[in-house]
């Protein structure tokens, strides 16, 4: 018997609203209260906005407040405290709403959620001078001039996030929680940064909270979002099952975690993740994102997601996976969650020279890589200065805090280079180091298009970015930006790259280009790199 069509839409609206509930997207102006107070105090992490009219906007109206009690009081919390990053948001979702900042609940002794390091800090009186500031400097008036803007960015992110998807798949691989709810939370102010933070209402009705900033942004100042949210969103909510799973059983831990954390100390810290307890949520939470990967997308995504978290020095984010995909056929998360702790000490037990992978990909690893490197080369092109000089600008903008060295081409012989992680820009007419590439990638690139092993892309006007491991089984990689004419690469790096080996595009004009293919070069089961075929 056919359902009548009323009642079919019935039963499919109650579906949208149930996820409705469940996840949503909007700015949250008392996260965006303390982001602002963070960006006047100075903070790093709070000063890394892309660069938009909304972050203009920020730095005109509230300029003269700088020295505002509130801001000068985050800038002791900092020094004090070491107040900044995530402990910023999870005060915020913990308060009432923007007109009051009341706390939901006491925040003393600390609810679940709130960083621990708010736990010696005179919140009250902060709290204090934050409404005076939000009265003074007439706040809330500021994001009502501001609302079509944040109104446009939350629908760009709603676009980008398949929000009940995750949430679903969460359920079916931590277990259901019921009442749970989560908000993506657009941050405009806070540059590559993500933060997850949770608070529990006096019912005991909890909310996590994505706070997910804007990397990159267009003219228009909405972010370029790609499909690098999914696994970012994947990681974040993951976060609200994985951490309280950590400290509930974290007996295991406290004898296998330490000893790892310690030989990774300086890359953790320099990611703000302080301590093993850290460490370990870390390292479920990438290593639950890559089993959504291989859920959803198969094996070649899982994989793309391990070497992305090995670049990251989360070197045994594989074993984990592998663990973790065995047991969860039979057992529940927190039955197979110890054997993280396992894969932590195994790991750390291993001789030195075994610990490190070789590099296995992406474009965004070998960039990652490079950036740790102590030796590292950007090498620009000659008989170019067009595309010499946008070199430098790039160079400028992602390398200048780094150790990579800025090089032109001439200065250093390819036998110079070996060995030394580098980036290279130019063509094989204007730059020695791309031939060299070019052999290794087996391509070959000429006015009417570009052959990739054996691949032929057909057209004029095509550019490759790609990336390589240093020589088979090395650690380090290279990556190439490269086309038969230098004046096709200026402007480059607004082709999207990064989640893949590869990438093709077509330069439409000066600056714009259309991705014709992107992927990854096959690897044989000992990982040595092959032609693409």
């Amino acid at each position: 018997m056919r359902r009548p069509r009323r009642i079919v839409l019935a039963a499919a609206l109650v579906v949208l609203q149930e996820q409705a509930a469940r996840f949503s997207v909007r700015v949250d102006p008392r996260v965006e209260l303390l982001c602002v107070v963070g960006r006047l105090a100075g903070l790093d992490e709070y000063a890394q906005a892309a660069p938009t009219p909304y972050a203009a906007a920020v730095e005109e109206h509230f300029a003269p407040f700088r020295e505002h009690d509130a801001v000068v009081t985050t800038r002791s919390l900092h020094e004090v405290f070491s107040v900044g990053y995530n402990a910023l948001p999870s005060l915020a979702v913990y308060l009432r709403d923007l007109d009051t900042l009341e706390p939901l609940v006491p925040l003393k002794p600390l609810p679940p959620g709130l960083d621990a390091r708010w736990a010696l800090a005179p919140v009250d009186s902060y709290l204090e001078q934050l409404r005076e500031f939000a009265a003074e400097s007439q706040f809330a008036a500021f994001l009502e001039e501001q609302s079509q803007y944040l109104r446009a960015l939350e629908q760009r992110y709603q676009e980008a996030l398949p929000g009940a998807a995750v949430l679903d798949w969460c359920d079916g691989f931590f277990g259901p929680r019921p009442g749970l709810r989560c908000v993506a939370v657009p941050g405009p102010l806070i540059g590559p940064n993500n933060y997850g933070v949770m608070a529990r209402d006096a019912a005991g009705a909890e909310t996590f909270y994505q706070v997910l900033g804007v990397a990159q942004a267009q003219k228009d100042g909405l972010p370029r979002l790609d499909a690098g949210m999914e696994p970012l969103l994947v990681h974040e909510v993951a976060h609200s099952y994985v951490n309280p799973a950590v400290e509930r059983g974290l007996e295991p831990f406290s004898r296998a975690a330490p000893a790892a954390f310690e030989l990774v100390a300086e890359d953790m810290r320099a990611q703000a993740y302080g301590d093993w307890r850290t460490l370990c949520c870390e390292s479920g939470v990438r290593a639950a994102t890559a089993l959504y990967m291989l859920d959803r997308h198969g094996p070649q995504a899982r994989d793309r997601s391990i070497h992305h978290e090995e670049a990251r020095s989360f070197y045994w984010t594989g074993d984990v996976v592998r663990r973790w995909d065995a047991a969860r056929r039979e057992q529940a998360f927190e039955e197979f969650l110890p054997l993280l702790a396992d894969a932590l000490r195994d790991w750390a037990a291993l001789p030195p020279e075994q610990r490190l992978p070789p590099f296995r990909g992406t474009l965004n690893s070998a960039l990652t890589l490079l950036m740790q490197s102590e030796d590292a080369l950007f090498l620009l092109p000659e008989d170019s200065e067009a595309l010499a000089a946008y070199a430098r600008q790039m160079h400028e903008r992602f390398h200048a805090a780094s150790k990579v060295r800025l090089a032109s081409a001439g200065e250093l012989s390819p036998e110079e280079a070996a060995g030394r992680a580098q980036v290279v820009y130019g063509s094989p007419h204007s730059n020695v180091h791309v031939r060299r590439w070019l052999q290794a990638l087996q391509a070959r690139l000429d006015a009417d298009g570009i052959t990739l092993g054996r691949r032929r892309f057909q057209g004029a006007h095509l550019v490759l970015i790609a990336c390589c491991p240093l020589a088979p089984g090395s650690r380090a990689a290279a990556v190439v930006y490269t086309a038969a004419s230098d004046q096709d690469l200026v402007g480059v790096n607004g082709v999207f790259h990064g989640p893949t080996d590869w990438v093709v595009a077509r330069a439409t004009a000066p600056g714009q280009y259309t991705v014709v293919e992107s992927g990854d070069f096959p690897k044989s089961a000992d990982g040595d790199w092959l032609p693409l075929q």
